[in-house]
C-alpha cells in the first residue's frame, strides 16, 4: 500500500490515499479541494462535519468515498506571509501529520515527486523548493518508518545531463526503495508550453534521454533498487496535447537495451584496466558514437561469446534491430549470443 505523487487528475488516482490541500473548517473550497469534495460525493463533506475542522499544520483523515483513493487525508497549509511567521515549521508539520495517518491507516510506502536535487533546475523551473528541501522530505518519509519512491524530471527546465546522474545518486544514497524515471515533455496548455513556445525552453533530445537513463537504470541496479517506470503512463488526450520533449511508446525497453550494452561494455573496458568510473564514461560516449554513424575504435576489447537470460531477448538489439551495430562491435553477434533458460548473465572473453 502507497501513496504517490503523479502527474494527472488527483480525483482520478487509484491509490490507498491522497492528500488534500484543504481549508481549516474541511468543508470544501475551490481549486482541487472544491474538486475532491465533488468527486467524492456529498458522504464526503457530511464525514468531514463530525470533524470539527482541523488546525494549520495538522491532518484528519475520511474515507473516499466515491473516489477511487480509499482515504483522503485533508491538511491546511499555512499561508505564505513572507516566511517570518514560521510558514517552514507549519508545513512541515504538515507532513508529519500526513505521514503519521498513513502509516496508522496502513499505507507502507510514499512516492515522492522530487524531480530533481538541483537547486539551479528547481530554481528555473520555479518550484518553490531546494534541494536540501527535498533531501529532508525524503528523510521524514524514512523516519516515519514507510518506504520511499522517488519520482525524476530528467530535462526539466535547467537540468543537465550531470544534474540527472546526481539526483539519482542522491535519491539511492538518501535508500529509496524505488524510483520512476519521467522525462520531460512539453504538453499544451501548460506553463512549460509558453516557455517552449517563446523559445525559453528546449526539451532534451530522444538519444540523449536513451543514453542518460540507462546510466541512470545501471546506478539502481548495482544498489538493488528497482526503476519501477520509465515515462508517462499513456491518458486519454495526452497524445494530442504532446507538442514536444522524448517521447517514445517503447522508451523502457530502449532504455534496457542501452543499459545492457553499457554493463557489458565497461566489463570489456575493465579488463584492459579501466576503473569503474573510466569504463562508464566511456562506454556511454562510445555507445553514442555507434548510435550516430561512427565506427568502433581500434583496439576495442571484444567478447568471444554472450549468455543472456531470455528475459533479455525483446530488448537486446533495440527496436529496428538498433543496437546491432554495436554489440557487433562488441564481437557479439548471432552466432556467438547464447540465450539461457536460467536468469544469470555470463561474459566470454577473448584470449
Amino acid at each position: 500500500a502507497w501513496i504517490e505523487c503523479v502527474l494527472g487528475d488527483i480525483t482520478r488516482i487509484e491509490a490507498d490515499a491522497i492528500v488534500n490541500a484543504a481549508n481549516r473548517t474541511l468543508l470544501g473550497g475551490g481549486g482541487v479541494d472544491g474538486a475532491i469534495h465533488r468527486a467524492a460525493g456529498p458522504e464526503l463533506l457530511a464525514e468531514c462535519r463530525t470533524l470539527h475542522g482541523c488546525e494549520t499544520g495538522q491532518a484528519k483523515i475520511t474515507k473516499g468515498y466515491k473516489l477511487p483513493a480509499k482515504y483522503v487525508i485533508h491538511t491546511p497549509g499555512p499561508i505564505w506571509q513572507g516566511g517570518d511567521h514560521g510558514e517552514a515549521a507549519l508545513l512541515r508539520s504538515c507532513y508529519l501529520s500526513c505521514l503519521e495517518l498513513a502509516l496508522a491507516h496502513g499505507c507502507r510506502t510514499v512516492e515522492l515527486g522530487i524531480q530533481s536535487f538541483s537547486d539551479t533546475a528547481l530554481q528555473a523551473s520555479e518550484r518553490h523548493y531546494s534541494g536540501r528541501q527535498a533531501t529532508e522530505a525524503c528523510r521524514l518519509v524514512r523516519d516515519a518508518g514507510l518506504a520511499l519512491g522517488v519520482q525524476l524530471l530528467p530535462g526539466m527546465p535547467g537540468h543537465q545531463p550531470e544534474d540527472f546522474l546526481a539526483d539519482v545518486r542522491r535519491a539511492l544514497d538518501l535508500e529509496a526503495d524505488m524510483l520512476r524515471f519521467y522525462p520531460c515533455l512539453v504538453l499544451a496548455g501548460t506553463e512549460l508550453a509558453r516557455r517552449w513556445q517563446q523559445g525559453l525552453y528546449a526539451p532534451w533530445p530522444l538519444p540523449r534521454t536513451l543514453s542518460l537513463l540507462a546510466r541512470g537504470w545501471l546506478y539502481a541496479r548495482r544498489a538493488g533498487v528497482p526503476v519501477i517506470r520509465m515515462g508517462l503512463a499513456p491518458e486519454p488526450g495526452m497524445e494530442a496535447a504532446l507538442l514536444a520533449g522524448p517521447a517514445d511508446r517503447n522508451l523502457g525497453g530502449r532504455v534496457l537495451g542501452r543499459a545492457l550494452w553499457l554493463h557489458v561494455c565497461a566489463c570489456l573496458l575493465r579488463t584492459r584496466g579501466d576503473d569503474a568510473a573510466r569504463s562508464e564514461v566511456r562506454a556511454a560516449a562510445l555507445l553514442d558514437a555507434l548510435l550516430a554513424g561512427g565506427e568502433a575504435p581500434a583496439g576495442l576489447p571484444r567478447a568471444q561469446a554472450l549468455y543472456l537470460p531470455r528475459s533479455c531477448q525483446g530488448f537486446f538489439r533495440g527496436p529496428g534491430d538498433e543496437l546491432g551495430t554495436a554489440w557487433a562491435a562488441l564481437g557479439i553477434t548471432r552466432r556467438n549470443l547464447v540465450w539461457t533458460a536460467g536468469q544469470a548473465a555470463s561474459l566470454h572473453l577473448d584470449a
